[in-house]
């Protein structure tokens, strides 16, 4: 019996795709189809659990997507691998600049698999991106509202929590 679950891949550029696969696939097999669904034409890309480039997924016929602790819902963040071929961006927001000059050079609206294509090729070569430290300092938190007990509606011990004092999501 297969145990499908879905991942949630974000690109570096912010777009999260969803992808569905068994638990037992191997994590060669999520390779294949996060560069299916993001219509890659290579696999110069890395995976990893934790934005900030930790705990990294390895393509590997031997590891299985629940051997590397992956489950229903996670995030994986894939990040590109720079090569010597690459070209450098003009500025930081290369994706800006494919679209300027599309929008220049005709006056008719893509299809979205061409724009899907140069979104790739934009972002394949957008590794100097620097996050602000306001970033950095709330991807730390689980960003939860938090509650204090109370003592009007609680009917609870100091330890425990119930729909008017736990802690709201964002």
């Amino acid at each position: 019996m297969a145990n499908p679950i879905i991942l949630r891949i974000q690109s570096p550029v912010g777009i999260v795709k969803r992808i569905n696969i068994n638990r037992s696939d191997t994590c060669k097999d999520l390779f294949e189809k996060i560069n299916k669904e993001f219509e890659l034409n290579t696999y110069n890309f890395a995976l990893f659990k934790q934005r900030n480039k930790t705990d990294e997924i390895f393509s590997s016929r031997d590891q299985t997507i629940a051997s590397v602790g992956l489950s229903n819902g996670d995030f994986v963040y894939m990040m590109n691998l720079s090569s010597p071929n690459d070209e450098k961006p003009s500025t930081s927001s290369n994706h800006l600049n494919i679209y300027e000059t599309k929008k220049k050079a005709s006056t008719t609206p893509s299809t979205p698999t061409e724009f899907k294509s140069k979104l790739s090729n934009a972002f394949s070569s957008s590794n100097n991106i620097v996050e602000d430290e306001v970033d950095k300092e709330l991807w730390k938190t689980d960003g939860q509202v938090k509650r204090k007990r109370d003592d009007k509606f609680c009917r609870h011990g100091a330890n425990a929590l119930c729909i008017h004092c736990s802690p709201l999501e964002p």
